[in-house]
């Protein structure tokens, strides 16, 4: 084979182990071992490890700014990888990644039986970051359940934020109901050695900490986590922190602008997450909710019939927004000069649930601006 011959196929190779090494950088890297009397009663290796990625997979599908690696089972390669091994070329993955600095999040658990039921020890590795090792155990020795538990334990320390973020969906949408739980979690990721190394998670846990502020009465405590959010994100750059989470802070504070009656401040507010949004759509519906909160701003300044239209421009911008369903049967209330007031919460709605957007206030709460009533916005799971 001639030199030329020798050196594309060298490239090939090369380009395999680099694809390999830079695929495997965004992924999660997961094994369960398990022993063999457990694997006995019919739970798989295989089986217990797509139970565990399955329970992260499903705490990381919300929306959010804050990226995770794609969780997957380490035994399952990637078609380069599956092509590179033969060849005995994955070794240099590893080496690529080191060289060029790419950080793969490695899960390593491992169940034991012990004279008390069942333990699973994890180790989780990543450049640049120190896990303590975990310890979880269960009593009653049911694996599957130990292997649930152990996925969401690792999540919450991998990406605290992620974590918080699906226990105040959780909260918000009516599937749990313990709020100090999630007060809690927040919290502690709030309090975690990397976060102050880390501006873009700090960011994202201080904007819904302000909103179960909003949630548990305290507007003070609100506006402050929103004043350190917006000086987290003014003193990074902003390819650190993206425009979704400027925008979503710019949203609630304008929000929080329109409860303590700062008008002029709410509408600048609104103005920097139009001009923060640029050309994507950094939240789900963000078109809607920006026109609701203009609807919330005539309406506090008394004028009915422009706060009726916008709200009707908010709701045909996205039929599916329940607030904006809300407001618009509020204000056609209000102007028709009905007697006796309007209980926004009494809407009887056949349409399929809508989840709430966990980190935009005027998705998580209705305002009656004039009042500075805040209620919690209604979810399908209501039953009128």
């Amino acid at each position: 084979m001639d030199l030329f011959s020798l050196s594309f196929l060298a490239s090939i190779l090369m380009a395999l182990v680099a694809g390999d090494a830079v695929i495997n950088s965004n992924t999660m890297s997961v094994s369960v071992g398990l022993p063999p009397a457990i694997q006995q009663t019919g739970l798989t290796r295989t089986a217990a490890e797509e139970i565990f990625i399955t329970e992260i997979a499903n705490i990381t599908s919300l929306p959010s700014p804050v990226n995770v690696p794609t969780p997957r089972v380490a035994t399952r390669r990637t078609i380069i990888g599956a092509i590179a091994e033969p060849l005995k070329l994955t070794d240099m993955t590893a080496a690529l990644q080191d060289l060029f600095r790419l950080d793969p999040v490695r899960v390593s658990a491992t169940m034991l039986q012990t004279y008390n039921g069942l333990r699973m020890e994890v180790i989780i590795t990543q450049g640049g970051r120190n896990f303590r090792p975990l310890q979880f155990s269960r009593p009653d020795a049911d694996a599957a359940a130990l292997v649930r538990s152990s996925a969401i334990g690792s999540i919450s320390a991998i990406s605290p934020y992620r974590y918080a973020l699906f226990r105040l969906h959780g909260y918000l949408n009516g599937f749990e109901s313990d709020r100090a739980q999630v007060r809690t979690a927040i919290d502690n990721a709030l309090t975690a050695n990397w976060t102050a190394g880390n501006p873009l998670e700090r960011s994202a846990l201080f904007n819904i900490s302000a909103i179960l502020s909003v949630l548990d009465g305290d507007i003070s405590r609100a506006q402050r986590e929103v004043e350190i959010t917006q000086s987290v994100i003014a003193s990074t750059p902003s390819m650190v922190t993206g425009p979704s989470v400027m925008t979503g802070v710019s949203m609630n504070a304008a929000f929080i602008s329109i409860i303590s009656g700062n008008l002029e401040e709410a509408r600048s507010h609104i103005e920097r997450a139009v001009s923060s949004s640029g050309r994507t759509i950094p939240i789900q519906g963000f078109g809607s909710y920006l026109q609701m909160q203009r609807g919330l701003i005539a309406w506090a300044e008394g004028d009915l019939e422009n706060a009726f239209t916008v709200m009707q421009a908010s709701h045909a911008s996205d039929p599916s927004n329940r607030n904006a369903k809300v407001y618009v049967a509020w204000l056609r209330h209000l102007r028709s000069g009905a007697t006796g007031p309007f209980d926004p919460l009494g809407m009887s709605d056949q349409v399929a649930r809508y989840d709430v957007v966990p980190q935009l206030m005027s998705s998580a709460f209705l305002l009656n601006p004039r009042s500075r009533e805040i209620l919690r916005a209604p979810t399908g799971m209501d039953r009128h």
